[in-house]
């Protein structure tokens, strides 16, 4: 549906709904330029591509513009041919990047602009739910990655009857960039619309319990940090299945802060476990260093894992760069004509700006004034983004002057050449400023970016350490306990605390019917701190019945023999089972520890041995 909005009431019905969280399809609002009825963007054209799953609303820069972008949000405003499409949502409100905003700056840009909205808008009703392709129109097809477009935007696939389709990165696994989910060379699969030649690719991982399935409780894996804020977080092992987290699944300490923590777009272990209710749940408090790691899952099938360690979705920003008027109209196929008997010709300063959504000031466009080059301060990460706006401002009435003296020679009427000029220079020097100022911003943010990753992976490092668990090791405090078993219940008991979080402790309480065997604290003399910690808590885990729930641990029965069908190791005075679990992986003579099961549920620690020893 396609509405145009020439009143104010109308810009007000369009804010409400534009805002509306329950709102079932995105929006792109279409500007036309200052002084100008007709946008850049072919309105009719981007109708018929994308009318079946979003809605479009026209409104031309000026007085409207500066009354919807006072309705909406700080930072998501659009004017002067501009073209911002709405997710569905409300998500996009504290992120006004994820309503994403297209320039257009000439009728020479009109198809690149108008290809660039729809995928955003069919990659925002792809995320919502909305059928990009009907039914009837789509078919099964498959085929081999051809080649990768440079920014990584889309894909060419070879399809296997011959033709080719596009894979496009909007409709894939947001967040997950596209380079994420294939590669030059990989076979995909899915459903193709014969009309646009797009290829809607099969998920690899149908639903939760398909996911949830490749990963047995304790497990650990990787996910994707998509979200933080001061005391929770959003991780994803798959795009499309996020759970939250809470400063209690990431640190013991009351104190910390998750937005300290963990840093968005960041790649992380975790363990998954079945929370209180049941659910699948993420964690890192209890990660060792040794630990197997399970591969992340594929998103399509036959695919790669879709997360690796090193891997962010933070990028740098690119550099800017400052160009001539003539070099800025040639790129776009403008040829200056020559002028006779009038001044030389007037100059403008075009930026290459960086292709990333920048929040910009709340009130859009110049007006048609002249302005002044003023003292700017040293600009902070925060206000440097919003000079994007100013800028394109600028050169939007650079564009108005310059018609303007072209009207002035032609008729020898209009404003002084000399006063234009003087404009022109004016806005030159303030649209240099203001590259360099956003450049000077744009390297401190990435500076102190750094800084942060640098001291949030220290912190991480450091909350793996006994010395942040307790002042003294274990082995420290032996000297406070009159016997080794007292000493070994209360650090268990420490263990027990530190290592698991309320609702755990509450499913997995240490038990009553605790036997600390004549050989555990003999077994345990020779481990140097590190392994002493690891002896202990996996005893702890033994001794609480949580060790089930850790697939690392691997526990199995300690058998008579070498053969799998070798009779169980079982005691003959009352019938206790003998259990062999993993203390350490990875290493040679991998330490283990034995312990028996007693007949009324109890828990008999027996010894912390090396790998070959099998004795019970």
């Amino acid at each position: 549906m396609v509405t145009i909005a020439r009143t104010s009431a109308e810009v007000n019905e369009l804010a409400q709904s534009i805002l509306n969280p329950a709102r079932r399809r995105p929006i792109a609002v279409v500007t036309t330029t200052f002084g100008g009825d007709v946008p850049y963007v072919d309105v009719a054209e981007l109708a018929a591509a994308v009318s079946d799953v979003a809605d479009i609303a026209v409104v031309s820069s000026g007085d409207l513009t500066f009354e919807l972008a006072a309705a909406l949000p700080n930072n998501c405003e659009t004017f002067n041919g501009a073209v911002r499409s709405f997710p569905v949502g409300d998500e996009w409100r504290e992120r006004p990047s994820l309503a994403r905003r297209r320039f257009s700056f000439s009728k020479n840009e009109q198809q690149k602009v108008l290809d660039a909205v729809v995928d955003d808008l069919i990659g925002m009703a792809h995320r919502a739910g909305l059928s990009v392709a009907s039914a009837a129109d789509a078919r099964p097809a498959s085929g081999v990655v051809a080649r990768m477009l440079a920014d990584d935007s889309r894909a060419i696939v070879q399809l296997d009857g011959g033709g080719l389709a596009t894979i496009s990165a909007e409709v894939t696994f947001a967040p997950a960039p596209l380079r994420w989910v294939v590669r030059e060379g990989t076979r995909v699969t899915g459903q193709l619309d014969p009309e646009t030649r797009r290829l809607a690719l099969d998920p690899a991982i149908p639903d939760a319990s398909a996911l949830w399935s490749r990963y047995p409780d304790g497990s650990v894996t990787l996910a994707l940090v998509h979200t933080v804020e001061r005391q929770r977080a959003t991780l994803l092992v798959h795009p499309q299945h996020p759970v939250s987290v809470t400063r209690a699944d990431l640190s013991p300490n009351p104190l910390d802060r998750v937005d300290l923590l963990l840093t968005e777009g960041d790649v992380i272990e975790v363990r998954v476990v079945r929370g209180p209710q049941g659910r699948r749940a993420l964690r890192t408090i209890d990660l060792d260093d040794d630990e197997p790691v399970l591969p992340a899952v594929a998103l399509t099938p036959g695919g790669e894992p879709w997360l690796e360690i090193g891997r962010s979705l933070l990028e740098p920003e690119p550099e800017l760069t400052v160009t001539s008027i003539e070099q800025f109209l040639s790129t776009v196929g403008i040829t200056r004509a020559p002028e006779i008997d009038e001044p030389e010709a007037v100059e403008a300063v075009a930026v290459e700006a960086p292709a990333v959504e920048a929040p910009t000031a709340p009130r859009p466009g110049p007006g048609s004034r002249p302005a002044a080059a003023p003292a700017t301060p040293a600009p902070s990460p925060d206000t440097a983004t919003s000079k994007r706006t100013a800028l394109q401002s600028a050169l939007a009435t650079i564009d108005e002057l310059q018609a303007k003296l072209r009207a002035a020679r032609s008729a020898r009427t209009g404003p002084s050449t000399d006063a234009l000029r003087v404009e022109v220079e004016q806005l030159k020097g303030l649209a240099a400023t203001l590259v360099a100022e956003k450049q000077r911003a744009f390297d401190e943010a990435r500076a102190l970016r750094d800084r942060l990753k640098d001291a949030q992976a220290s912190l991480r490092a450091a909350r793996r350490t006994a010395a942040d668990v307790a002042p003294a090791t274990a082995r420290d405090r032996r000297g406070r306990f009159a016997d080794a078993e007292q000493w070994i219940r209360h650090e268990l008991y420490l263990q027990w605390v530190d290592r698991l979080d309320a609702s755990t402790r509450a499913q997995h309480p240490l038990t009553d019917a605790l036997v600390i065997g004549p050989r555990f604290a003999d077994s345990l003399a020779g481990l140097d701190d590190t392994q002493l910690d690891k002896a202990l808590r996996c005893a702890m885990e033994a001794a609480s019945g949580f060790i089930t729930k850790v697939g690392a641990r691997e526990v199995h029965a300690l058998r008579s023999g070498d053969g799998a069908s070798d009779a169980p190791v079982q005691r003959s005075s009352d019938g206790a089972r003998c259990m062999r679990a993993y203390v350490e992986q990875n290493t040679p003579q991998a330490r283990r520890l034995h312990y028996w099961v007693l007949r009324g549920g109890g828990v008999e620690l027996s010894r912390v041995v090396l790998h070959d020893d099998v004795e019970a």
